[in-house]
């Protein structure tokens, strides 16, 4: 989610792989077998959470599916106005895609309703295709290596006095670059084959995980980051305590590995262009809200990516916590979800019939 200028390290942690069916194993994209990692046994921090991480990823991966299933299903598909399970799941994509994504569908063509609406259909479905693309390849597409660590506890800082962890025999102010300038002045911090130093590093901290956040993903340093936070949330969505009139961001559904999972991937490999961020959050009449320092709130809570689809919904396709809604949204598709809330099949043909 940070960003900054930053000397990496090309040797990484192990690769992270998403099962795009729930046989598929899914360290595959944690696998290396090219290369030794001292933390092998570990997994980067994330050994006692395997079980976690496995269910997680498994359905993270099946609200990617669902999410670009429902691009494919829609288009061009007008509404099939007889009240059927086919005009339940049309009113739910729809509603999903016009609240979250600011896309407009005609009922009677189901086209959309104009170039606007055409751009962020196509961006956000190329953004799940993609995604897609990076679970069956294990990630081979993305041309980096691909890591994942779990807390921050594995992390150290070495100063250019220390002994080089990567190099035996050597101190840190030994590596230099061809004019014989020390590459790391000012030390680094290191993990199992990864030094970086961002802009926001001191010796004591490594911002890597402030108390109020989840997870990280990091594009110049080629992992994804969980922290601690994460692993008080359940793995998966905890579908029996889902109600209608529940909304989509409440804690038994927003509060979950998987759709952290979902949010950092569209960060870390949902554009080639590395764009999808966590977009400045908007109030209802469309303007940024500032915090008392001057810096923007991202777009987290549910009202701000409902305000940003009406205010700026050509940002919805490089809104992160946008894209990952809309792919929980589809995933639960026992319910349409809207500014109301959810509605099961049932209470959604009730109101219907009686309107």
């Amino acid at each position: 989610m940070a960003h900054g200028l930053l000397f990496i390290s090309l040797l990484l942690c192990l690769i992270l792989t998403v099962a795009v069916e729930a046989e598929v194993d899914v360290w595959k994209y944690f696998n290396a077998p090219f290369r030794s990692f001292p933390d092998t046994d570990e997994r980067c921090g994330c050994k006692s959470h395997k079980a976690e991480i496995e269910s997680a990823y498994k359905e993270a991966a099946k609200m990617i599916d669902a999410a670009a299933e429902a691009f494919t299903w829609i288009n061009g598909r007008p509404f099939p106005d007889d009240n059927s399970l086919d005009s339940f799941k049309w009113m739910r994509i729809v509603v999903a895609m016009t609240s979250i994504l600011g896309i407009e569908i005609d009922s009677e063509t189901g086209w959309r309703l104009g170039p606007r609406d055409d751009y962020i259909f196509s961006c956000a479905r190329n953004v799940f295709v993609r995604l897609q693309n990076g679970m069956k390849r294990d990630g081979k597409h993305v041309n980096k290596f691909n890591g994942l660590y779990c807390g921050t506890s594995g992390f150290q800082w070495y100063n250019y006095t220390s002994d080089d962890p990567t190099n035996v025999g050597q101190k840190v102010s030994d590596d230099r670059d061809r004019y014989g300038d020390m590459y790391w002045p000012d030390g680094f911090w290191y993990f199992n084959w990864n030094k970086f130093m961002l802009e926001e590093h001191t010796p004591t901290d490594n911002h890597l995980c402030p108390p109020d956040i989840v997870a990280r993903a990091t594009h110049e340093l080629s992992f994804i980051l969980l922290c601690d936070l994460a692993f008080a949330s359940p793995p998966t969505v905890v579908k029996s305590k889902i109600e209608n009139g529940m909304m989509l961001d409440e804690d038994e559904l927003h509060h979950n590995i998987a759709h952290v999972f979902v949010h950092e991937l569209t960060h870390y490999d949902g554009s080639l262009d590395n764009d999808i961020l966590d977009q400045p959050a908007h109030d209802e009449d469309g303007n940024i809200q500032y915090r008392s320092d001057g810096t923007p709130f991202g777009t987290y809570h549910l009202a701000s990516v409902y305000n940003l689809a009406a205010a700026k919904p050509k940002l919805t396709c490089k809104s992160a916590q946008s894209l990952s809604l809309f792919a929980m949204a589809m995933y639960l598709e026992e319910w349409t979800w809207d500014v109301e809330g959810a509605m099961d099949y049932p209470t959604w043909l009730a109101w219907r019939l009686d309107s």
